[in-house]
């Protein structure tokens, strides 16, 4: 059971699904990994390299790297202007 207050948005950006194969615990993984680091940079890279190996795991080898990019540079750009996550 999630966290009171904790809402995912699931693959932003990415597929749900890909080649049949269901991502969205790899996603809501890496989203509650994020809103329970409480704006942790290092917890937050964490749940980056956590995410590609969800998706590696899953059988989604291709998408390892991107999905890891995609994260690791939107999320600097669009946390990053607030200093950190919650608050």
């Amino acid at each position: 059971m999630p966290p009171d207050g904790f809402i995912s948005d699931g693959c932003t950006g990415f597929p749900e699904v890909w080649r049949g194969i269901d991502l969205t615990a790899c996603c809501e993984a890496h989203d509650l990994a994020w809103w329970s680091s409480g704006g942790d940079w290092q917890a937050w890279f964490v749940s980056n390299v956590d995410l590609g190996v969800c998706f590696f795991q899953a059988g989604v080898w291709e998408l390892t790297v991107p999905a890891f990019l995609a994260v690791t540079l939107i999320g600097a750009v669009l946390f990053g202007a607030k200093g950190k996550r919650h608050g």
